[in-house]
């Protein structure tokens, strides 16, 4: 069975992530539903699931080209890449007026949502062909006028053609 969709693991983990995150109120969003949204009009709390590219694992860096000879398996499998693909989730929360002096409300609040979305998606598995989601060292967090911007960055190993 071929990948039909490279990116299909989006919509899982948005409807996953709508179901279980009970602290977003379903504001769940792709890169696609945040096109022309103007920061300051931007719903929050919420959780941006972002595409961040992938890491190819094998294929031309294999055993062949060391100079070893390869076996029929392996040339076939050569045919193919293993594939790590990133994808950013990223907790988006806004600091009341009152609150820019210290924080406090919008890390408690980011906390909150962090935790669920690490419990629900460490080890999820959402698709038979790809494998289970791994958390790995992500970007810092991003602090814009009154919005703070939390990335987790999760991935998932593919075989393509």
């Amino acid at each position: 069975m071929a990948l039909v969709n490279y990116l299909a693991l989006e919509q899982p983990l948005i409807e996953r992530l709508k179901e279980e995150v009970a602290h977003v109120n379903g504001h769940v969003f792709s890169v696609k539903d945040l096109a022309g949204v103007r920061q300051k009009a931007q719903r929050v709390p919420a959780i941006h699931v972002v595409y961040d590219g992938d890491d190819v694992l094998t294929g031309k860096h294999d055993r062949a080209g060391h100079g070893a000879r390869m076996t029929t398996a392996e040339t076939e499998y050569r045919s193919k890449q293993r594939v790590r693909q990133r994808w950013l989730v990223v907790t988006v929360v806004r600091n009341a007026a009152g609150e820019l002096e210290t924080g406090e409300a919008v890390r408690q609040s980011a906390g909150l949502i962090i935790q669920r979305t690490i419990e629900v998606l460490q080890g999820w598995q959402p698709l038979t062909r790809h494998k289970p989601f791994i958390r790995q060292p992500g970007p810092k967090p991003a602090y814009i006028d009154t919005f703070a911007y939390f990335p987790l960055l999760f991935t998932s190993e593919v075989m393509t053609p």
